[in-house]
């Protein structure tokens, strides 16, 4: 076909692979970071992907992943791209900077990037990327992504079930999709599903069923469909590759009387279904449990084919690949298992997997059990000292002890400063105190916990050493621009003749009251400053607690957050720092000077715009300029304006009734809570509405939008409902029974659990159950504790109060000696090391046997618990300093001269490891 080449024999296949590796080497680039991080850190975005009803703003946060104290002020430019400007977003989105302050210690840095209303039926997407990176910052993997702005009349798929099985016409599968829009009956004209695709995740096959013998029971939010079977022909299940039986299920709608326009729901992680003719899992709960393991749990599904009270026999679970244990059928299709520990090498939630004669369950949204309590640092302090070491040093955090299966406490077990670990007494879950020792430089303190593993880097966790004065704490770290702050320094090595500087001014008067002691008076200044002290020349290191504020303005609130774009209306700003000479802007070209009313209050009169848009309003004064914020949004609009919700909290039943002060409420009209129409509200004028709330399944704050036309309302902090759990109310207890010793894991269901404390919140009868695990607001679940036989009443207790005695749970006394016939799980392969490779690049430093040929440890011969990764693993890359190059070693080159250029692996060599394929997958070779 064309200038095709053919290739026949194995030294033509290897050709091709080699130019598929070096291909891939072009497209992907050369591996970008070193092994240790440099400069100031790398920076990245914190997602993959965004999404926002058009008109709101959406959150775009810059992460930090490494570094120390940052030297220098780094901006991170982020650009928005695709789409029209004042259509899809305001002009001026269309560039943002965030700025990581110098000497701040910041992991990372958000800004509100601002959307414009169009009422479209179709989903709108733009992205938004990292430009460019200040002085010593480099860009990480995540650089571009995304934002989808959701249509406010888009169809859209949020969930189908089930996530997997087979054709109707030989299982009788019926798929039940669930979203939005897929009736609407706007004002400008109705619009109706009138077809459901499936479309192939990888291949492009599509397939289109059309009303209305495919699909049926179609509402507003919901429809069923028939799952098709000889039209879609590359339905055919493959558990190698997943990808290739999964497919998008989208909704296509059309308006009703005008049938050439249409729109299709976009493709989401949300609308996957996986076609197999094999068994299925079609949920799991809970879905997630401790890194020791033994949580209890249930898998329901189909073509499992056991025998309720039956152990599982040759049918196996699996985490990411590790079995579980005490695994029984507790139907035909239901069973219940004990997760394992957590494997090391795991970084994702684990994939379960049941495995039968009749085949393996395929991978969806439904299978994937996160393992939770990874030890995690927030503070220390101090966090730094000197060179010799021997200062103690309180670690904060999370989770540094966790219960085992058995139930037993398990504690951090090392904490290292760097690569040198150090003696330290873990005090409880939350505190730990440790003995630093000696070292130079900036150093990350980690924790490593049997169970959990290593904790990640975050900036909170830098040790500084400094051979020089240090400074533990000012007092008071703020104060005028004018200067004349009386401010003690404490810390240590302060010797008469030190120097104070703030930022690069000197202070003229300071005072060493002792070695640990100086007061000084801060000199006139702005912004946000370095206070360092010099003794002999050595200055003090800078840091978070040797900071000094000369107060600039915020802008904490103002009212309202919008109207016309003929301004004239008065606006009143609230916040911090305001002087007489203060300038207040309305985005970057508006501008006027308000009434000064006190530090706190300005008013002013708001300018005209020439557009409808949505602006920040930032106020000047000689000390700076306010930062932007959401609270801080004004939106220029014809349409309707909430100023005000009243009540702005209830329950999620709903029913509360709610008056919403505002401007332009005049009919046709209506009004959302969130995602929820309003269906019973009166207009009482064109300043006020009163309605009862709809119900929401998710207590949390929603935002009350009133549309007009093509005109919705804008959202701020006082636009937004709150919705409060509910009186604790339990529908069903699964399962309703066990033994008089305890033990058993009970899903509780219901509604208004959110807020239970655990434990403490549930009750067998008068005995406390000794854990439980609040899933959301309407799932829970709790380990029976020892009680007599007969009945007890389950109690689930709250804030908003305790449940009816409804439901009882029955205790039984055993008549057997008890216990499973599961055997025990195989121990781990010793003596081995797993790497985590994620898709495209990895980096790792080789830890395994010296000299061992890549191509058996790629194929995993000869070592225990290993994978054959030859499908996954295409190339190494090893770089040669002396010879300033990359060398390189390919898979399936073995016997071909001079194809690689090494064929052994070198223990402590670094490599670049290219991986295929999606998702992460754990690499086990031999230790020595």
């Amino acid at each position: 076909m064309g200038n095709g080449v053919k290739a026949e024999g194995p030294r033509a296949r290897f050709a091709l692979l080699v130019l598929l590796a070096l291909s891939a080497a072009a497209v992907l680039g050369a591996p970008r970071f070193s092994a240790s991080a440099a400069g100031e850190g790398i920076f990245e975005l914190d997602k993959v992907e965004y999404s926002t009803p058009e008109g709101t703003a959406v959150l775009v946060t810059v992460k930090r992943t490494s570094g120390a104290t940052l030297l220098n002020d780094v901006q991170v430019q982020l650009e928005l791209e695709g789409g029209d400007p004042n259509v899809e977003y305001p002009a001026s989105e269309q560039t943002k900077l965030v700025t990581f302050p110098k000497n701040t210690n910041l992991t990372q840095q958000s800004v509100f990037i601002q959307t414009l209303n169009q009422n479209r039926h179709e989903d709108k997407v733009i992205q938004v990327t990292i430009r460019s990176v200040g002085l010593g910052g480099i860009i990480g993997p995540i650089s571009t992504a995304p934002i989808t702005i959701l249509g406010t009349w888009a169809p859209r798929v949020l969930d189908v079930s089930p996530k997997a099985g087979g054709n109707f016409s030989d299982d009788g599968t019926v798929l039940t999709i669930t979203g939005q829009n897929f009736i609407t009956t706007e004002a400008s004209g109705g619009w109706s599903t009138k077809r459901i695709r499936f479309e192939a995740v990888v291949g492009g096959n599509a397939y289109e069923t059309l009303l209305p013998t495919e699909f049926f029971n179609l509402t507003p939010t919901s429809v069923s469909v028939k799952v098709p079977k000889n039209e879609i022909t590359s339905f055919t299940g493959d558990p190698n590759n997943p990808l290739l039986a999964t497919y998008h299920v989208r909704v296509g709608i059309e308006k009703n009387d005008d049938t050439a326009q249409k729109s299709l729901s976009s493709a989401t992680a949300a609308d996957l279904f996986v076609y197999t003719t094999g068994p299925t899992v079609t949920s799991m709960f809970p879905k997630n449990g401790p890194p020791g393991g033994g949580t209890v749990v249930t898998l329901n599904g189909t073509k499992l084919n056991g025998t309720a009270g039956q152990p599982c026999g040759v049918t196996q679970v699996t985490f990411a690949g590790v079995p579980g244990t005490d695994c029984v059928f507790t139907g035909t299709n239901t069973l219940q298992v004990r997760s394992p520990e957590k494997p090391a090498f795991l970084t994702t939630p684990a994939e379960v997997t049941v495995s039968t004669g009749a085949g393996q369950t395929p991978p969806t949204s439904d299978t994937k059990f996160t393992y939770t309590g990874l030890s995690t640092i927030t503070g220390l302090s101090p966090n730094f000292g000197p060179p010799s070491g021997g200062n103690t040093v309180v670690i904060t955090g999370v989770n540094f002890i966790l219960k085992d299966a058995s139930l037993y406490d398990v504690p951090v077990s090392e904490v290292r400063f760097g690569g040198t670990s150090t003696t330290f007494v873990v005090e409880s879950a939350t505190r730990i105190v440790a003995t630093a020792p000696a070292g130079t430089g900036t150093q990350q303190v980690t924790l490593v916990h049997p169970l959990a593993g290593t904790s990640q880097f975050t900036t909170a966790a830098n040790y500084g050493y400094s051979a020089g004065p240090l400074v533990a704490s000012i007092s008071p770290d703020s104060g005028p621009v004018v200067g004349g702050t009386v401010v003690t320094i404490t810390g240590t090595g302060f010797l008469p003749g030190a120097t104070v500087k703030f930022g690069a001014t000197q202070a003229t008067f300071a005072t060493v009251v002792s070695p640990t002691r100086i007061d000084v008076t801060s000199p006139p200044g702005t912004g946000v400053v370095d206070v360092v002290v010099t003794v002999n020349a050595n200055p003090s290191p800078t840091g978070p607690q040797a900071r000094f504020s000369y107060s600039g303005p915020t802008v904490e609130r103002i009212s309202p957050i919008a109207g016309p774009p003929a301004g004239g209306g008065t606006i009143t700003i609230k916040g911090k720092n305001f002087n007489s000479q203060s300038v207040v802007q309305f985005g970057a070209s508006l501008s006027v000077i308000p009434t000064y009313v006190d530090t706190q209050t300005l008013t002013a009169v708001v300018p005209a715009s020439p557009i409808v848009q949505a602006v920040h309003v930032r106020v000047s004064t000689g000390s700076g300029i306010s930062p932007e914020t959401e609270a801080d949004v004004y939106t220029y609009t014809n349409g309707p304006i909430v100023d005000l919700v009243n009540p702005n909290n209830g329950p999620t039943t709903g029913g509360t009734i709610v008056i919403i002060i505002g401007k332009n409420f005049t009919a046709p009209l209506s009004v959302r809570f969130g995602d929820s129409p309003v269906d019973a509200f009166n207009i009482n004028s064109a300043t006020q509405i009163t309605l009862l709330s709809p119900s929401n399944g998710t207590p949390g704050a929603v935002d009350v939008r009133v549309t007009k036309g093509n005109d919705v309302s804008p959202t701020g902090p006082a636009t937004k409902f709150t919705y409060n759990s509910a009186v604790p109310k339990i529908t069903a207890l699964t399962p309703n029974t066990g033994s008089t010793f305890g033990g058993n894991e009970v899903v509780i269901t219901g509604l208004g659990f959110t807020g239970a404390s655990c434990p403490g919140s549930v009750k067998f009868g008068t005995v406390q159950a000794p854990e439980c695990t609040v899933i959301n607001d309407t799932t829970m679940t709790a380990k029976a504790p020892p009680n007599v036989s007969g009945a007890a009443v389950v109690l689930v207790t709250t804030q908003n109060g305790t449940s009816d005695i409804v439901p009882n749970y029955t205790y039984v006394s055993p008549s057997g000696t008890g216990g499973g016939s599961s055997a025990p799980p195989a121990p781990g392969p010793g003596g081995n090391e797993s790497y985590t490779l994620t898709y495209r690049w990895s980096l790792l430093t080789w830890t395994g046997r010296n000299g061992m040929a890549v191509s058996d440890a790629v194929h995993g011969t000869g070592v225990p618990g290993a994978s054959d990764l030859s499908n996954r693993i295409t190339a190494l890359f090893q770089w040669d300093a002396v010879a300033d190059t990359w060398r390189a070693y390919f898979v399936g080159s073995d016997g071909v001269p001079g194809a690689s250029d090494f064929v052994t692996l070198t223990q402590g060599a670094v490599y670049w490891v290219a991986i295929s394929g999606e998702g992460a997958v754990p690499w086990v070779v031999p230790l020595n």
